[in-house]
């Protein structure tokens, strides 16, 4: 199985270089030229310079502080949201770090790497996801024992090929050495884009399944690729919590807000 990712990933870094040898691509954020990554330097200086996670001290006036709960920046809130204050079905997982948010060219930044498989993308968001965990590391002093996929559909992976969060796992674990474990199943077909706020909300944990009864570590970290109402990271954190798990956060490329 890893090594039928490594192929792939192979594969595809070789049809980018193909497309390079041929005349390039274009960056989805600005318009301008680019060699094989559909990113100019400047827009992924963009995306390497998100919100940091850390807790500001009162002397720093200037710095925008996120919400303790889901991590969305705050302009005149203090801790939470309000979103978060009036919510309280956010109570499994203890905090959520997305690094973006899930706004005009980054939408089609997505289309393109999710539909339009530019898999190169995938190293690319692995190496923002290695460089937010070291943030938490340094800011924060959270380290995690292990990092935990939200599960693909039934069959997506062996239909279209790949799933993009199993893939950015893939890397984290090759390339930045990170302890990856798979301890989740989902058991529904249905495209999480295709449903309501109320329909992703109220929807069932039976949704999702435990593969393992018992899962080491104390501290876990679900990766997703975007967090529209975090309802999918809190049932995949009931359950690791009743698989005995202590602590559960969640990490997203991007969050809708």
């Amino acid at each position: 199985m890893e090594l039928n990712r490594v192929s792939e990933s192979l594969f595809y870094l070789f049809k980018d270089f193909v497309s390079y040898i041929t005349g390039g691509s274009t960056c989805i954020g600005c318009g301008s030229g680019t060699l094989s990554l559909p990113l100019c330097k400047s827009c992924q200086a963009v995306l390497r310079n998100y919100q940091d996670f850390k807790v500001p001290c009162k002397s720093e006036l200037h710095f925008k502080s996120r919400c303790k709960i889901c991590g969305k920046i705050l302009v005149s809130e203090i801790d939470e949201c309000s979103q978060c204050r009036e919510n309280s079905s956010k109570k499994n997982a203890i905090a959520y770090f997305p690094l973006h948010s899930y706004r005009l060219w980054k939408k089609d930044l997505m289309y393109s790497w999710k539909t339009e498989n530019v898999r190169s993308l995938s190293f690319f968001f692995a190496e923002l996801i290695n460089s937010a965990i070291n943030s938490l590391k340094k800011d924060r002093n959270l380290e995690f024992d292990s990092i935990i996929p939200v599960p693909p559909r039934p069959g997506k992976i062996k239909k279209k090929g790949w799933d993009q969060v199993d893939e950015l796992c893939s890397i984290l674990k090759r390339k930045y050495g990170f302890k990856i474990e798979y301890p989740l199943e989902r058991y529904t077909r249905q495209e999480q884009k295709k449903l309501t706020k109320d329909q992703r909300i109220n929807g069932k944990v039976s949704e999702y399944g435990l593969r393992l009864k018992k899962i080491e570590g104390k501290r876990v970290l679900i990766l997703d690729d975007v967090i529209t109402t975090g309802a999918t990271i809190e049932k995949c954190a009931f359950l690791l919590k009743s698989a005995g798990v202590k602590e559960v956060y969640g990490m997203s490329l991007f969050m809708v807000d």
